[in-house]
């Protein structure tokens, strides 16, 4: 079950991705579409970048990866981060991966005031670079955080 709840983010990144190709397998020699994840350990931890190239293989779709990531990384981290900037702008990509930190998004007040403004000037710098940005977003937790009330959100199984 761990393994699975692994997998199901790259999966559904998959298909996301997938679909923004119109499921079309890239058969030209050059034609991978370049895709930058930004994040953190959730985004690097059994080196997603690489595992999501694979399945993006197996269905047909090649694809080049690059990462960007740090342990306990937020979206403002990576917003005021030289590097960061600088390999958004290194290259076309076609689509830039961001990731907020796990806990950010699960918290209304931390959602608007330390997620939002620089998701924004992020997705601002990733479409200036001729890019399109996907919010990747990790998985809630079952039990909602122990040490919130009511404000996490919780994901509850039948």
């Amino acid at each position: 079950m761990q393994k699975l709840a692994r997998l199901l983010p790259i999966a559904m990144t998959t298909f996301l991705v997938a679909g923004c190709t119109g499921g079309q397998q890239n058969t030209e020699p050059d034609s991978a579409m370049h895709i930058l994840f930004v994040g953190n350990s959730y985004t690097f931890y059994n080196d997603m970048p690489s595992v999501f190239a694979e399945l993006m293989d197996a269905g047909g779709h090649k694809v080049a990866v690059d990462v960007v990531a740090a342990g306990g990384q937020t979206l403002a981290h990576h917003a005021a981060s030289k590097l960061t900037l600088q390999r958004i702008e290194a290259e076309s990509w076609d689509y830039v991966i961001i990731q907020e930190q796990s806990v950010i998004p699960s918290r209304q007040s931390e959602r608007e005031q330390e997620m939002y403004p620089p998701a924004r000037a992020l997705d601002r710098s990733i479409r200036e670079n001729g890019s399109k940005t996907v919010l990747f977003m990790t998985w809630g937790r079952r039990d909602g955080l122990a040490s919130d009330s009511a404000d996490s959100l919780a994901v509850r199984s039948p």
